[in-house]
């Protein structure tokens, strides 16, 4: 069980919820509003706003801008990561019901099976998920988001106030 204790696993269960939560809800709300501006622009094209604007090039700045954010959600694949969060967010729900029952090594080889499905998901998630986690389990946390992590915590809907 490499020496964690009953309180090391339940954190590593909940922080494991917690961090594909909020790449879920990231990855969500991005890919909604990339696929809203889109059409936004695209109504501008089909409206023609050049007209209003005679002496620019108004719909080849909206159609390269179009264009970009087409690019940028073919490779980045918002939606499907937001889609393979949900399935790991709802695999580390049912063990969070279940752990109570369970003894340190099974919770253990619960959370191990469960690593299988995790996504490699690094950088500012880490320290809000941390701090949500310790929030849940009423444990001392000193966690400070700078302004990137704070953004990122509150496009995703957490608060720590």
């Amino acid at each position: 069980m490499n020496d964690k204790t009953r309180e090391d696993l339940v954190f590593e269960l909940y922080y494991s919820y917690n961090l594909e939560n909020i790449y879920y809800h990231f990855n969500a709300r991005l890919n909604n509003l990339l696929v809203t501006i889109q059409l936004l622009l695209s109504s501008a094209i089909i409206g023609d706003l050049s007209r209003y604007f005679p002496n620019t090039n108004f719909n080849i700045l909206i159609g390269v801008v179009l264009a970009v954010l087409s690019i940028v959600s073919l490779v980045y694949r918002f939606g499907e990561k937001a889609a393979l969060s949900q399935v790991a967010k709802g695999q580390y729900q049912a063990l969070i019901k279940r752990y109570p029952k369970m003894n340190d090594d099974e919770l253990n080889n619960a959370l191990t099976e469960t690593d299988a499905i995790d996504n490699h998901i690094i950088g500012a998630f880490c320290d809000i998920s941390h701090k949500r986690s310790a929030i849940q389990l009423d444990r001392e946390d000193d966690t400070k988001l700078n302004c990137y992590q704070s953004a990122i915590a509150w496009f995703c809907g957490e608060s720590f106030n």
